[in-house]
């Protein structure tokens, strides 16, 4: 690193860990058009992003400015999907603070908005973004005697998905995304309706389990928290998950980590590198921010305003996945180079337990919506092109 430049300023997402959550009991839905209807998720008003939302945040203008390693600028226009065949179902991750253990209900959704704007909605040029409101498990929060707030959360993950399948759906294939306590809601949505349903498996066109952990046995890809659901080791492999938790190089996970090891049973931490699903070598990335940061460049140098909402950075980082011990992580190293003008150090590290876990999506941003874009092709050539 540079000992000249400053970190590169990022939004301090921090994410809680989930209780354990216990078993769900109810009865699966219809998943045809105009089956089930949750009585919660027929109102619009529980929706960040689902068909039918005239000019909602989903259906904005998501533009980027790539800032190359020479400080060259490039528009990179953004182009919403024309029908697309796949749909992206999107749960956030722990964004709240109060004193109840569940986020209410309650009409102030200025957080959620601003999480889907980082993290998803440049997925709307592969698919439908689908995002319902939940009740998560927020920071500060005292649970109640008897009530699992992590089965509260879950709960309306469920029920907002099984709304999805009966109104929305209509057979077409689904990308699952999520970050921290989404993707372990999702991890637990996998399990237990999807992983043993031969058509829900056939729809999955692949799960985006983000800096959380899906336990696999050790030197397996299939095993673990799911039965029958492999890990991606293809771009074009579908029906399959993706998962790691990012560690800057330099700072390998502690034994306190958070992430990058199960936090119970056997085996190990899934990584999947989106790049290079089925290597382990280094490979170069290409982080998208939001557009208004400040410190995208090195003190000294000019720093040209950023107009789209969006900005690149490509090649600024590699990543791999490494095993160490009992931990697996992505690694992420920054290409710092004194004729850069972009800043030498991505920030992001909440500390040394959390890693770059409050960047884990933007690290690899530009080749996670690259990966799906080849799983959706690939699922919708292996029917037909339907």
């Amino acid at each position: 690193m540079n000992p000249r430049r400053p970190s590169l300023a990022v939004l301090a997402l921090a994410s809680t860990l989930l209780l354990p959550a216990c078993s769900d009991t109810s009865e699966p839905a219809p998943t045809g058009p105009g089956g089930y209807s949750s009585p919660v998720y027929a109102d619009a008003d529980k929706w960040l992003c689902r068909p039918g939302l005239v000019d909602g945040p989903c259906e904005q203008d998501f533009d980027a400015t790539l800032v190359t390693a020479t400080g060259e600028r490039i528009f990179e226009p953004w182009i919403a999907a024309e029908e697309p065949a796949v749909d992206c179902f999107y749960v956030y991750p722990t964004i709240n603070y109060g004193s109840e253990a569940n986020a209410p209900f309650d009409g102030n959704y200025g957080a959620e908005l601003s999480i889907l704007n980082l993290q998803a909605v440049r997925f709307g040029s592969v698919c439908r973004v689908i995002a319902p409101i939940y009740r998560q498990f927020q920071f500060g929060g005292q649970p109640e005697p008897g009530v699992n707030p992590a089965d509260v959360a879950y709960g309306d993950v469920a029920d907002a998905f099984r709304h999805y399948l009966g109104q929305y759906n209509a057979g077409r294939g689904f990308i699952l995304m999520g970050h921290s306590q989404g993707s372990s809601l999702l991890t637990r949505l996998v399990r237990e309706e999807i992983d043993g349903d031969p058509d829900l498996r056939s729809r999955l066109v692949s799960a985006l389990l983000i800096g959380s952990t899906v336990r696999v046995p050790e030197g397996a890809d299939v095993g673990g928290d799911f039965r029958e659901i492999s890990a991606c080791r293809s771009k074009t492999q579908t029906g399959c998950v993706v998962s790691y938790a990012s560690f800057e190089a330099g700072s390998p996970p502690p034994p306190t980590a958070f992430f990058g090891r199960p936090r119970s049973g056997e085996g190990r931490a899934l990584c999947v590198n989106p790049a290079a699903p089925g290597g382990d070598e280094s490979t170069v990335m290409h982080p998208y921010f939001q557009g208004n940061f400040e410190n995208v460049y090195a003190p000294g140098v000019e720093a040209p305003s950023i107009e789209t909402p969006f900005v690149g950075l490509p090649g600024l980082t590699s990543a791999r996945c490494v095993a160490d011990g009992e931990f697996t992580w992505l690694e992420v190293t920054v290409n710092a180079d004194p004729s850069d003008p972009r800043a030498d150090e991505i920030g992001g590290q909440i500390s040394p337990d959390w890693g770059l876990h409050a960047i884990d999506f933007q690290v690899a941003f530009g080749e996670l919506v690259d990966l799906a874009r080849s799983q959706a092709e690939a699922w919708v050539a292996t029917r037909g092109g339907r």
